[in-house]
């Protein structure tokens, strides 16, 4: 919680979190600025879409993507982008609805000691 309130809320907030609920968030998501050197344009990665499994399939998802897109638009960007893991059909379906466009690709990620072995290596 103390990294998340720190990189969403803190001071120096890399990204943005847009929470639906004040008392008791039902859902939320959760953006970071990117840009894309093809298109020329920065935009937002959508880290995270949650909504509680009680509020679901109800328009939240929806409602809070639209405003993810209105937050970007907002700030500038062009485009919002997002991943999702192959198995999550319900994902897929829910994102085909929104006019998404599904794009093939493989996901790296370097963490960990992984990460700091080849950051020494660093010129």
């Amino acid at each position: 919680p103390a990294a998340l309130r720190e990189t969403f809320l803190g001071p120096a907030a890399r990204g943005r979190i847009l929470l639906d609920g004040a008392e008791e968030p039902r859902g939320f998501v959760t953006l970071l600025p990117t840009y894309n050197t093809v298109k020329g344009q920065p935009g937002f990665f959508l880290a995270d879409v949650f909504v509680r499994a009680e509020h679901r399939r109800r328009g939240l998802g929806r409602a809070l993507i639209a405003a993810a897109t209105a937050e970007a638009a907002r700030e500038g960007g062009a485009f919002l982008w997002w991943t999702s893991l192959p198995r999550n059909a319900a994902a897929h379906a829910f994102y085909a609805a929104l006019g998404a466009e599904e794009e093939v690709l493989h996901a790296h990620t370097l963490d960990g000691e992984a990460l700091a072995r080849l950051a020494r290596q660093a010129p």
